[in-house]
């Protein structure tokens, strides 16, 4: 049974981010969406869950349909309320009343342990603020659960958790989750979509294999675009050759012939398309051959502590040296992203603990 139904679906800001889609989601499909940072894919979720408008096409949902979305970052209304109240306060309040115990059996499930339940959300790290929202989309037994990026953020130990978590829904519960995690994708879709500005590819496979499946797809169709402009030059060339005899011979019907060529390689020009290639969204490159420091960052047994005050880890006496590749690791909730902040502030000259070069 379809739970949503798209057709010829687009969606324009300054440029087309999708258009001419068509896509079926049934129970109990998971699908994988996939495409370049910027590229639709967060809209394309807020108009499956009724948040946005397209800018054109149709979407039909099955009655009483309920779909459920989880963001990337909570909504600013939520910052104060504790995790458990962020939770709760996804259900309406006559369920809320009757049921609230939905809320500590789901995170349960997810593992939250009961300390973090009562801290606010602007107090928990991104991991654990992307659990919430996971929690909170699920905890209204939806029909239909849109997760954007739900792996960002999330520790190697709480992927899998979410993995287990999505693997023990209901079976005609269905999944669509837009990541750029591969892993991920390949352990929990059984569909993937390619979105594109045209053309977006649609296969009953997972994001590995459909990726294969694409790259041949495209290359097929790369060979086409070839072989259709190699026809169109070679009409050209004729058309040219029997315009100079037709000129000097002064013959009507080499003129007629002429233009029958010339408008045969317009049209097949026109239809020739060529294999979409996704246009980069950008690099970031370290350069320090300009710095004559060897420690381009210094760190003083800095102090790495939440916002209400509390020391998760020090640092000790440390260097980042020119031409260092560090990975930050670390569980949910253990201060990488503080560790950031305090890095993004020494660099501003305003950390005394954790000075650069």
């Amino acid at each position: 049974m379809s739970l949503i139904a798209l057709k010829d679906l687009s969606l324009t800001r300054t440029a087309t981010l999708f258009a001419g889609l068509d896509l079926n989601l049934a129970k109990g499909d998971r699908l994988g969406l996939v495409a370049a940072n910027g590229r639709g894919k967060s809209s394309l979720l807020r108009i499956l869950a009724g948040q946005e408008e397209p800018t054109t096409g149709s979407l039909i949902r099955a009655r009483g349909l309920v779909a459920a979305f989880a963001p990337q970052d909570p909504p600013a209304h939520l910052l104060p309320m504790t995790l458990h109240e962020a939770v709760r306060d996804a259900l309406d309040a006559e369920t809320a009343e009757a049921e609230g115990w939905r809320v500590d059996i789901l995170l349960d499930d997810l593992a939250v342990d009961e300390t973090l339940r009562h801290r606010a959300v602007r107090d928990l790290s991104g991991g654990w603020q992307r659990s919430m929202l996971l929690a909170r989309a699920a905890v209204v037994e939806p029909d239909l659960l849109l997760l954007d990026e739900p792996t960002n953020h999330l520790d190697i130990a709480r992927i899998g958790v979410l993995q287990r978590f999505l693997a023990a829904l209901p079976r005609d519960c269905a999944v669509v989750a837009a990541s750029h995690d591969r892993a991920f994708l390949d352990d929990t879709s059984t569909r993937t979509l390619f979105l594109r500005p045209a053309e977006s590819a649609d296969f009953a496979l997972p994001y590995t294999a459909a990726l294969q499946a694409l790259d041949q797809r495209d290359a097929a169709r790369d060979r086409q675009f070839e072989n259709d402009m190699r026809k169109v030059r070679a009409l050209r060339q004729q058309a040219a050759k029997l315009k100079n005899i037709g000129i000097n011979s002064g013959s009507d019907l080499l003129v007629v012939k002429t233009k029958q060529l010339s408008d045969r390689a317009d049209r097949l020009e026109e239809q020739a398309r060529p294999a979409h290639h996704e246009a980069s969204s950008g690099a970031i490159r370290l350069a320090n051959s300009g710095s004559h420091a060897k420690a381009l960052v210094s760190f003083a047994d800095a102090a790495i502590g939440t916002p209400d005050g509390r020391t998760l880890f020090r640092t000790g006496k440390l260097w980042i040296e020119a031409g260092d590749r560090v990975a930050l690791l670390g569980p949910n909730g253990a201060g990488k992203t503080r560790l950031v902040e305090r890095l993004r502030a020494a660099l501003a000259d305003a950390d005394p603990e954790i000075r650069g070069a």
